[in-house]
């Protein structure tokens, strides 16, 4: 199973930062999943079909190009089975659609135009092909649909699940020291990232050893801490 992690790269291990200056934090982070806000690419629609199904539907007023929520690695598939052109529906499915996995995630984006989507790795913006109407979709030939999906593993879940902010937060001895740093929407791995800067006031810190810890939090949730033991001399 992914977990995240998180490395400090500076202040170094057992550095000696002195009394009244200040000290960037920078860490390298990897995440078992991002966090992104569900995608709205049109009009929400209850389903396609009118019928409960997971994911979120969209109707579009015409090929608008479908980006991507996260980043990760995409990769492209055809049902080759579609309802408007068929007199039977069972099986049309996905169409033409894109799986962006993500850490821990995988992010369907389906009922893409035929010929449009696209293979490989992508940021967070990327364009992954052009709403269309492939796949499940009714008057196909003169609608447009973007069907959204997303699963942990093989379990389906709820987009919104994966929409709370994530930040980094800086303590000293158990204490917060800087405003929190909000990890980048959608992002997965991210190396040598700004967690703040610690001011070192000589009113509120004494000389010797303490521990800095960097958190990782998501709302009330902690994902990942990692500690470092510095010394603060004159």
């Amino acid at each position: 199973m992914a977990r995240d992690t998180i490395t400090i790269r500076q202040p170094a291990l057992g550095g000696r930062l002195r009394l009244g200056s200040s000290s960037a934090v920078v860490v390298d982070l990897s995440l078992a999943h991002p966090w992104f806000e569900a995608p709205s690419y049109g009009t929400r629609i209850r389903t396609i079909t009118g019928q409960s199904r997971r994911g979120l539907d969209f109707q579009l007023t015409g090929e608008r190009p479908v980006l991507s929520a996260t980043a990760g690695r995409a990769a492209a598939f055809d049902t080759r089975n579609d309802c408007y052109t068929r007199t039977d529906s069972v099986g049309a499915g996905l169409g033409c659609h894109v799986v962006v996995t993500s850490g821990d995630l995988k992010l369907t984006y389906a009922n893409l135009k035929r010929g449009s989507a696209r293979s490989g790795a992508v940021k967070v913006g990327d364009r992954l092909g052009y709403a269309g109407n492939t796949g499940h979709c009714l008057d196909g030939d003169r609608r447009y649909f973007v069907h959204f999906e997303v699963s942990q593993g093989s379990t389906p879940r709820e987009a919104d699940d994966f929409g709370e902010p994530l930040d980094v937060v800086l303590q000293v001895d158990g204490r917060p020291v800087a405003r929190p740093a909000r990890v980048p929407e959608g992002a997965l791995a991210l190396e040598g990232f700004g967690a703040g800067e610690w001011s070192i006031d000589s009113r509120e810190y004494r000389l010797g050893p303490c521990e800095l810890e960097v958190v990782l939090r998501q709302g009330s949730r902690v994902r990942a801490t990692a500690k470092r033991k510095v010394e603060i001399v004159r």
